[in-house]
């Protein structure tokens, strides 16, 4: 049996075949409900249901149209698949137990196995050892890696993403007038024309004529789009300036790092790797490796590799993973689980739980 990796991104699910260079389907893990459009007309999200928040499921019957919607495109049916699922770091015990039940009681599965995002994503790198920086739609997290392992004791996780500053964007829009009652084309904005500067301070006194930038909406209207282009991407680094009480991901992965052993801290330093679909945001890569530069202690020498297919690196990483000799007696059979419950998933793999 051809097994299938089965990423639950909070934006973006992505499913493919084990040992397949990228997935064969991805698309946005949101769920259309016309039957709740006349309460949500007011909202920015309208009529859009996002099944997966901050990485955690908080709605299982979406998912599941979520999950039955990924197999319908690619055309196989669950039922003949070993599947690896993915999920962020830290989450909650009970958000594993309720997948596990989930994937196996409504699809009938023969086996699967659960894998933390950022380590996966890390290993779609080809290091050992390093540090995983993983910012995708939902979830922020820096962890340590040594010879294939998470250091659990020091993983830092924020639940703030690529849709907080789709919504801090949002807001900053509002504020200048334009009333956008389509949270997408907001994000289209963000990702065609936003960017993350190298200097703050420096970009914010610019000549305004000098960062305006036009963005055409699909109604043929077009807007003027000034400093908002880099104010809703900079609470990335300085979140305590626009009222986040969270740590800027530069002093996140500091913290994350500095939690280590000594004899390990120059390893990590020199392997950081970024993944996931916000730190494509233009400038964000230069503006990481100086803020790491900036903190770095002593002679440490920082190296931060950004890796161009980083959107889908989760992915590679189960798709890698799963197709190692090694790794085939890590399946848990669904005669296992229903003999042993989640306790056969927690023996065969040691989950990065909160």
């Amino acid at each position: 049996m051809i097994s299938l990796v089965l990423d639950n991104g909070s934006g973006v699910c992505k499913i493919g075949f084990t040992g397949d260079d990228y997935p064969k389907v991805y698309f946005q893990s949101v769920i259309n409900n016309p039957n709740t459009y006349e309460n949500l007309i007011s909202s920015k999200h309208q009529n859009l249901i996002y099944p997966i928040n901050h990485g955690i499921i908080t709605n299982w019957d979406d998912i599941t149209l979520i999950w039955e919607k990924a197999f319908n495109k690619l055309n196989i049916n669950p039922s003949h698949h070993p599947i690896l699922l993915t999920e962020s770091p830290l989450n909650p015990q009970q958000n594993t137990e309720k997948m596990i039940e989930t994937i196996y009681e409504t699809f009938n599965i023969p086996s699967s196995q659960i894998f933390a995002s950022s380590v996966l994503s890390f290993y779609s790198s080809g290091r050992a050892s390093g540090l995983s920086f993983d910012s995708g739609d939902g979830v922020t997290c820096a962890v340590p890696i040594i010879q294939g392992y998470a250091l659990s004791h020091a993983i830092k996780r924020i639940n703030f993403a690529g849709r907080d500053i789709t919504d801090i964007l949002y807001k900053l829009l509002i504020n200048k007038g334009y009333y956008l009652d389509n949270i997408k084309i907001v994000r289209k904005i963000k990702e065609k024309i936003c960017y993350i500067s190298l200097d703050y301070n420096k970009e914010i006194n610019k000549n305004i004529e000098n960062i305006l930038e036009k963005y055409e909406l699909p109604d043929g209207r077009s807007l003027s789009i000034g400093d908002e282009r880099f104010k809703a991407t900079e609470w990335v680094f300085q979140p305590r300036n626009f009222g986040f009480d969270i740590d800027g991901v530069d002093e996140m992965v500091y913290k994350s790092i500095m939690k280590c052993n000594d004899d390990v801290r120059r390893v990590l330093f020199g392997n950081v790797v970024i993944t996931g679909g916000s730190t494509m945001i233009s400038g964000f890569g230069e503006r990481f490796s100086k803020e790491i530069c900036n903190k770095a202690t002593g002679n440490m020498r920082v190296k931060v590799i950004s890796l161009p297919e980083r959107s889908f690196s989760t992915w590679i990483g189960g798709s890698i993973l799963s197709s190692l000799s090694s790794f085939q007696n890590n399946w848990v059979t669904k005669d296992e689980y229903y003999e042993n419950g989640i306790s056969a998933v927690y023996r065969k793999y040691n989950l990065l739980k909160s």
